[in-house]
């Protein structure tokens, strides 16, 4: 018998929840669209193969921090307003339904702020090609590199837009998120915004990928762990990833 998504979302740490359409998707990546040809400076309009067109500078400008994010549009934001299970878990959850989605880069860079309205996208190659383009397990809690131990800071969306089967779909730890997680078993010379940990700490648990449909949603909790989403498909995965900001306790 299928949970109640509440009920999931507070046993597991995460649900899924239909969030977009197909034409919304395609708005999504059209934004996408224009920061790589920006970069390229040609017209090219087919990600599924970004990893055969994209060479090592380019993918590097693409991915750098300040440009790895998309301003989302009125009508997309009215989406994700206007959503019945969406505003249950936040209600559910903080107790009320008043928040921001931002755009959280390194905040210990003066020159890298929070974007009101943004998201970051993410891409993935195909791991049999490029081995280095996934994070290791973590959880989003310490946000832009500070540590924060309010854990009804924010949520996370994570939403593909290429790539949806569990070849290619965010890597889940269910019930992570009820746990205290050691600072001690943090990664050395981490280069990432959010923790990465160790493997004798992450093997303990018990990784899932869900198979999804296009315009379902991944919505998660911020202690969740995640991570080590290997594209184990042919196409490359492209993702966008919402933070959900709990304005009466994100600081």
């Amino acid at each position: 018998m299928k949970k109640d998504f509440l009920a999931e979302y507070f046993s597991e740490g995460f649900t899924i929840i239909k969030l977009f359409s197909l034409n919304d998707l395609e708005i999504l990546k059209k934004n996408i669209f224009k920061k790589i040809n920006n970069e390229f400076k040609i017209k090219y309009n087919n990600l599924d193969n970004y990893h055969l067109f994209a060479n090592k500078k380019n993918h590097i400008n693409i991915c750098a921090r300040r440009n790895r994010y998309i301003k989302l549009d009125s009508k997309t934001l009215g989406k994700i307003k206007k959503n019945s299970k969406f505003n249950k878990i936040l209600l559910n959850d903080w107790g009320h339904k008043k928040y921001s989605i931002l755009r959280i880069g390194a905040l210990v860079e003066k020159k890298d702020p929070l974007i009101k309205d943004a998201c970051v996208f993410r891409i993935a190659r195909p791991y049999k090609l490029f081995k280095d383009d996934v994070g290791g397990v973590h959880f989003d809690l310490n946000y832009g590199g500070r540590i924060n131990y309010n854990l009804d800071s924010f949520l996370t969306i994570w939403i593909p837009l290429i790539g949806f089967d569990k070849r290619y779909t965010l890597g889940l730890y269910p019930k992570t998120h009820k746990l205290i997680h050691p600072n001690n078993l943090l990664a050395d010379n981490n280069n990432y915004i959010s923790p990465v940990f160790k493997k004798q700490y992450t093997d303990k648990f018990n990784l899932y990928r869900p198979n999804l449909k296009p315009g379902q949603a991944i919505i998660f909790n911020s202690n969740l762990l995640h991570g080590s989403s290997f594209n184990l498909g042919l196409k490359s995965r492209f993702s966008i990833e919402l933070r959900i900001c709990n304005d009466l306790k994100f600081k």
